[in-house]
């Protein structure tokens, strides 16, 4: 699941980044005290084929049944390298970085 920061967080996120349970030492218990006090709300991911340049990657994805970012960013690594024919996983590893990305609210200009 992915969660929007809704207050700063002494982990150093900002308000408007986005956070995994796995991005904290108490993994899903913090999440849930995070989620109690309204300081992080889950978000509803878009479709990979939203993101620009990944039409052709989301059709693939399809075959394995992976449609949206978030079940990109929680599939196996080796499994979809295994789809694309990679020996190893760095591909797969950058495109998550990736899609991440694209998942961050632009950075405020701040003059």
């Amino acid at each position: 699941m992915i969660y929007r920061v809704l207050r700063l967080l002494s982990t150093g996120q900002q308000i408007g980044d986005f956070v995994q349970a796995s991005d904290f030492k108490g993994g899903e218990r913090t999440v849930n005290i995070l989620l109690s006090v309204n300081a992080i709300a889950p978000i509803s991911s878009p479709p990979l084929a939203e993101l620009p340049g990944w039409t052709k990657r989301a059709e693939r994805l399809l075959e394995i049944g992976i449609i949206t970012v978030q079940e990109f960013l929680d599939a196996d690594l080796k499994q979809i390298a295994d789809l694309f024919k990679y020996k190893t996983i760095s591909s797969i590893e950058k495109w998550r970085i990736e899609a991440q990305e694209w998942l961050k609210p632009p950075a405020l200009d701040k003059k």
